[in-house]
């Protein structure tokens, strides 16, 4: 009998810090953004990427964490924090991925050249979901797209936003990237881009 492997497909939600979140978000969708979508991927028992920050980060990881534990499947799936350097796990990630890459002022060349940990959050995902952020989490959509990975913006009122794109837009920079407005759309966006779990948990014979 040989025990068979059974993957855990990873989410990266991108998004703003306090600061840049506060600035890129309406008032309605502050909390119900990323406590909905930390929810839903608890609820499907795949493991949660962010950078570790404030704001969006912190509010999306507090909700899977809740969710976790209230359905105690903390040993399934996990929080995860891909930390800059010298940077504390604002976020209260279970695990948390440590850097020495650069993590404070925002350069869209660096950003998007290979000098950031942005690179690693996304060739890490299986799918990724963008929340409101600033130029940042704008750079991180950028390279979602470049690096052909499945991803959703979900942006529910009409003045939340990623950077300078906004939520009436029909497409994101100037490529197919999903707009939803309610968390039941993202969950179609998981269901369709659901990678193939290898394997199952337990032995195989």
């Amino acid at each position: 009998m040989q025990p068979t492997t059974f993957y855990l497909p990873i989410v990266a939600v991108i998004c703003g810090g306090e600061k840049s979140y506060k600035a890129s978000v309406t008032e309605k969708s502050y909390d119900a953004l990323p406590r909905q979508l930390g929810e839903a991927i608890a609820a499907r028992k795949w493991n949660l990427l962010t950078g570790g920050g404030t704001g969006a980060m912190y509010l999306v990881t507090e909700a899977y964490n809740t969710y976790n534990n209230e359905k105690q499947q903390s040993n399934v799936c996990h929080s995860l924090a891909m930390l800059p350097e010298n940077k504390s796990n604002e976020a209260g990630a279970g695990l948390e991925l440590r850097t020495s890459l650069p993590g404070t002022k925002w350069d869209e060349e660096g950003y998007l050249d290979g000098r950031s940990r942005n690179h690693l959050n996304i060739r890490l995902a299986d799918v990724v979901v963008a929340l409101p952020g600033g130029p940042g989490t704008q750079s991180e959509l950028t390279l979602a797209v470049r690096h052909k990975k499945p991803c959703i913006a979900f942006l529910k009122e009409d003045g939340d936003r990623i950077g300078n794109l906004k939520r009436d837009a029909n497409t994101l920079l100037g490529v197919d990237v999903e707009i939803a407005n309610s968390i039941a759309q993202v969950k179609k966006f998981f269901v369709r881009h659901a990678p193939t779990k290898i394997g199952l948990v337990g032995e195989g014979e």
